[in-house]
């Protein structure tokens, strides 16, 4: 197995078009949610639904993917090859743009910036749309009084800023972030990238990952990648150890889900 398929379908994309794309319009005054190439399926159920992001246009497709997470998977000239092309299709949807994922984000925040692609657009991360929402709305959060252990994704490393927007979420919604071992310039990756290679490195990574989580009482692992989320996901369950995805993590201080039973 290998990550070649989809970069060859990346490229074959942006070479030759592609009808992978999904657009739901949304109310004209508010910002269009990008879900990068990613299926809506491997996002939590009812994420569209929930009260955040009512009103929003919502896209998802292989000319929208950040092209910065290649790098992870060995295509790291392809943000060089294609950024362009990849901004280009966020301007023609003339709004603002809110990035769900990390690489997205950096696509327009600092490749672009260094590859001298102008960006036309605003454009946020989807951790400040939350902050911003939830200090808004605070009427209607309910303090979940959780102690959480945090899985970043292989981006955090352009973007150490992302860990305050993060701080700022959990301090609304009353989630205190476990101190571990494997957190900040010591966190471990999910192991995603490892299992094409050496899925026994793979695993011994996510279980010192879990089991760090769970020694520091973690009551949950919060994810924000959704590969992390798919990668992680058996494992976790297996160890009897809930993990959430931050977009649900928010939507249970709204009332919206439920805290999983672990």
């Amino acid at each position: 197995m290998s990550f070649k398929p989809f970069i060859d379908a990346v490229i074959k994309t942006f070479e030759h078009g592609s009808k992978d794309v999904q657009l739901i319009e949304g109310e004209p005054d508010k910002p269009a949610l990008s879900f990068d190439s990613f299926l809506f399926t491997q996002f939590p159920d009812g994420t569209l639904e929930s009260k955040m992001f009512k009103g929003m246009t919502v896209v998802r497709g292989r000319k929208y993917v950040s092209l910065v997470g290649m790098a992870h998977m060995g295509g790291a000239s392809l943000a060089e090859r294609y950024g362009q092309k990849v901004i280009d299709a966020f301007a023609e949807l003339g709004k603002d743009i809110v990035y769900i994922h990390n690489e997205g984000y950096i696509l327009a925040h600092i490749k672009a910036r260094e590859l001298g692609i102008d960006v036309p657009f605003k454009y946020m991360h989807l951790f400040e749309y939350m902050r911003d929402y939830l200090m808004n709305n605070r009427i209607d959060i309910i303090r979940l009084n959780k102690k959480v252990a945090y899985q970043p994704n292989c981006a955090i490393r352009w973007l150490p800023e992302q860990n305050v927007w993060l701080d700022e979420i959990f301090g609304l919604i009353g989630v205190q972030r476990v101190s571990r071992k494997y957190e900040g310039v010591n966190a471990l990756c999910c192991g995603g990238p490892a299992l094409f290679v050496n899925r026994d490195l793979a695993m011994n990574i996510q279980g010192d990952n879990i089991k760090d989580a769970m020694d520091k009482r973690s009551e949950a692992m919060i994810t924000i990648c959704p590969m992390c989320d798919t990668v992680m996901r058996g494992e976790t369950s297996k160890a009897g150890l809930p993990q959430i995805f931050i977009t649900d993590l928010c939507r249970m201080a709204l009332g919206e889900v439920p805290w999983p039973v672990s």
